[in-house]
């Protein structure tokens, strides 16, 4: 009777064990749960990160030989998902030392915008577009910028809308301008027998010319007429009546008008001011150049803190890039080495930037310490000694349940001989 108490009692002891030791796992299990999500959380956001990248090109030579391997070198750096370059097409142009307009900049723009209305047949948003874009087109050409290709491709769409329209004075002027780009050249998006409906005519031989008096603020500006160059300013020009473009430009800065002649008259153009929050560079690209490191690093310091860059990479010299960092907890431009090609140069990057952020530094972004911390690690601690009791304890009761059947098992006898 007593061994079989016994054995009661420990298998009641081992049972509550038994679920003792379950409740302990399933209280632990969503903890680690949260471990791993957080983990893959922040495994996720590690991966889909992006960095301000800036390219800068101190190489020697005019822009059209080092062209095209900087666009190769941006090709292949474009490849890497965590590095984004600026959208601003004026800072870019003039990181890479590339010719910039922003009225160029702007008319193609809006040259994109009239194209895109022209594939819906959209004409009179096409039209108004396109006409505006040839306005910034004509500021660009007095401003010194070729700009004779785009030009020509605003009144491609200005023909092709005027004679879809069945206008056939406007067709008619459109025409007059394709053919005085393109060397009377027929365009290839027009057909030969659309072409030969509006042939090159002399429209203004026969008609009155009037003076007009064409000025500027500042004087002293370049002339464009009707998209030819034709002095400078103030003058007096001869012009036909009926509409004109009329272009001055000076000193980069540019302005252009559609005017209707009809009489004698005087046309008296302001120039914008056209400076730029981006002007202030090319001091900074000039001190880049130095031969000092001093003198390097304090410049890419003001580069990069400029347009809020996390990583820059120098093209100083064919086959050398440099590549620069500015880590968040550190607020400083780090030169990191040199690479001879884009993969490694961001290779480079990405392996410094990790470095960085582990090292030492105090970011408020990023605290060492986060109020919780301890209080969650001393919880957990006071946690398992209870539970490593608790797996002693059951481990005690196993041995006693053995050692208690051992004991049952084993009989006595006794014999009694009576006389």
């Amino acid at each position: 009777m007593v061994p079989q108490r016994i054995l009661q009692t420990a298998a009641g002891l081992a049972l509550s064990s038994l679920l003792l030791l379950t409740r302990v796992a399933y209280a632990e299990a969503p903890l680690a749960a949260d471990a791993a999500s957080n983990a893959d959380a922040a495994e996720s956001s590690e991966d889909s990160f992006h960095l301000s990248t800036i390219a800068v090109d101190l190489r020697p030579g005019d822009a059209e030989t080092r062209g095209p391997s900087l666009d190769a070198f941006l090709e292949a750096i474009g490849m890497y998902g965590e590095f984004t370059l600026p959208s601003d097409n004026e800072l870019n142009a003039r990181l890479q030392a590339r010719p910039f307009s922003a009225i160029l900049d702007r008319g193609l723009a809006t040259l994109s915008a009239a194209i895109l209305s022209f594939g819906t047949l959209d004409c009179v948003q096409t039209e108004e577009r396109a006409h505006r874009a040839a306005l910034d087109f004509a500021a660009a050409m007095a401003a010194g910028v070729d700009a004779r290709k785009e030009l020509r491709q605003a009144h491609l769409y200005l023909f092709l809308c005027a004679d879809r329209g069945g206008r056939v004075d406007d067709a008619m002027d459109a025409a007059r301008v394709l053919q005085s780009l393109s060397a009377d050249a027929r365009p290839s998006e027009i057909s030969l027998n659309t072409w030969q409906k509006y042939p090159s005519v002399d429209t203004q031989s026969n008609q009155r010319l009037i003076p007009v008096q064409i000025e500027s603020d500042p004087s002293g500006a370049d002339v464009w007429i009707d998209y030819l160059g034709a002095g400078l300013s103030p003058s007096t020009h001869y012009l036909s009546e009926g509409a004109h473009v009329v272009a001055l430009g000076k000193d980069g800065r540019a302005i252009s008008q559609s005017i209707q002649v009809r009489g004698k008259g005087r046309v008296s153009l302001k120039l914008p001011d056209n400076s730029s929050r981006w002007a202030g560079l090319v001091d900074t690209l000039q001190a880049a150049r130095a031969k000092t490191e001093a003198k390097r690093e304090e410049a890419m310091r003001s580069l990069m803190s400029a347009t809020e860059s996390d990583v820059a990479f120098v093209l100083r010299e064919p086959g050398r890039i440099e590549v620069w960092i500015a880590p968040s907890n550190r607020g400083s431009a780090d030169f990191v080495g040199h690479a001879p090609n884009a993969a490694i140069a961001g290779q480079l990057a990405l392996q410094a930037l990790r470095d960085a952020e582990r090292a030492p530094g105090i970011d408020p972004n990023f605290p060492l310490l986060r109020e919780g911390d301890t209080t969650s690690t001393r919880a957990s601690s006071n946690r398992r000694w209870w539970v490593y009791g608790v797996v002693l304890g059951a481990a005690a009761i196993g041995a006693g349940i053995i050692v208690a059947q051992d004991l049952s098992e084993d009989r006595q006898r006794i014999e009694v001989s009576l006389p």
